[in-house]
């Protein structure tokens, strides 16, 4: 980090839950296939109004699969694949599913409903960018939430259907498809509380790959620079929510690749950061879970080596949402350097538009505009 400026990590690599698989401590009952897709028994599609769908069979991972072709012709609205299914559900669990897509920006909705067909619980994830090759697609009982119905109960536990729902963001049209939809029962959801194994790919004297967890102290350091890693093994499956990393003056890593495995063999990129400049690194992960995490660094500062004093894993409330992370790091930064609404601070605004004009902004007293509803703002600052 040079200056005033904080590096910010991880935001562009995370697609809203789709590209980044979940995965979570099983109970060791196996996991119950609800459907293969090998054929499209039971399932049915119910769009709105002027939303065409249509279900056919396709090719999947190993045999067949559920192919969802709509078109919005223009306009809003949603299309369902519906299909019954009488579930009562465990104490804890994990739905997944398989996949990918070709198809504009728009909302998956996952629903669940029970015998009456008036109360709905559901994974809502607004502006999925559809993943071309295969990818699994995991949703927690923490993630589903009552929708609407006359009865409020925040946990389901009786399911009667379950509905696969396209909602209309940029709308268009295209086509997904989805594999193996599984329910796999878990373990109650609980606080880490080990102590992760920690190995590098190399250690210089007095630098040794454990002492990065300790606060306060010299950290690790490699031997070399070019491609290094370090990785923690937690023992077992761990949800967290981001990390914060503190580098040495020199020593940091300018390019480097945050991974998780679940086998610590074969890893997945969650985060990459390219042209970072040191000090301490904010790292983005909401609802991840692994047993493994490195840090695979490929371009240092430095030809010596690199050096990270802390690495903190954060836990999974840290930050679940985007305005939350930005709060955290503009309380650990300089006043000045975010905007005031990011420390908690009231600032007064006004309306912004042509009279009787359809679009309007706002325009706050620190000169920040947000340019349309819901919107992105632009905001002056003054560095010296």
């Amino acid at each position: 980090m040079t200056g005033r400026r904080h590096q910010v990590a991880g935001l562009l690599t995370m697609l809203l839950g789709v590209t980044q698989p979940a995965r979570a401590q099983s109970t060791g009952a196996p996991a119950l296939t609800l459907d293969s897709f090998d054929t499209l028994d039971g399932w049915s599609a119910q769009p709105a109004d002027g939303v065409a769908l249509s279900l056919h069979e396709g090719t999947g991972r190993r045999g067949g699969s559920m192919r969802l072709d709509f078109d919005f012709h223009g306009h809003g609205g949603y299309a369902v694949a519906r299909k019954a299914f009488r579930l009562t559900l465990p104490g804890n669990y994990a739905f997944s599913f398989w996949l990918r897509g070709a198809a504009p920006v728009n909302n998956l909705e996952f629903k669940l409903v029970d015998a009456s067909g008036e109360d709905v619980w559901w994974r809502n994830q607004r502006d999925v960018h559809w993943p071309v090759a295969w990818q699994k697609v995991t949703i927690k009982r923490r993630q589903i939430d009552f929708a609407w119905g006359p009865h409020p109960n925040p946990v389901p536990t009786d399911i009667a259907s379950i509905e696969i729902v396209v909602t209309a963001g940029a709308g268009g049209k295209g086509s997904i498809w989805l594999d193996d939809l599984a329910l796999t029962p878990l373990e109650a959801d609980r606080p880490y509380d080990g102590t992760p194994v920690v190995t590098a790919s190399s250690a210089r004297k007095g630098g040794p790959a454990d002492a990065v967890l300790a606060a306060g102290g010299g950290g690790w350091g490699s031997k070399t620079a070019g491609t290094q890693w370090i990785a923690l093994d937690f023992g077992k499956a761990r949800e967290f929510g981001g990390l914060v990393l503190d580098w040495s003056a020199r020593g940091f890593a300018r390019d480097y690749d945050v991974q998780t495995s679940e086998n610590g063999r074969t890893w997945t990129t969650l985060s990459r950061v390219r042209g970072g400049d040191g000090a301490r690194d904010y790292i983005w992960l909401p609802d991840s879970d692994s047993r493994y995490l490195r840090l695979l660094l490929l371009r240092g500062a430095e030809s010596g080596g690199y050096s990270l004093r802390h690495l903190d894993v954060k836990p999974l409330e840290w930050a679940p949402t985007k305005n939350a992370f930005f709060s955290i790091i503009a309380a650990d930064a300089p006043r000045g350097d975010y905007p005031r609404p990011f420390l908690g601070e009231q600032s007064y605004w006004t309306i912004v538009g042509v009279s009787g004009g359809v679009d309007q902004g706002l325009l706050a007293e620190d000169g920040r505009l947000e340019i349309g509803r819901a919107g992105p703002s632009i905001e002056p600052f003054l560095f010296s």
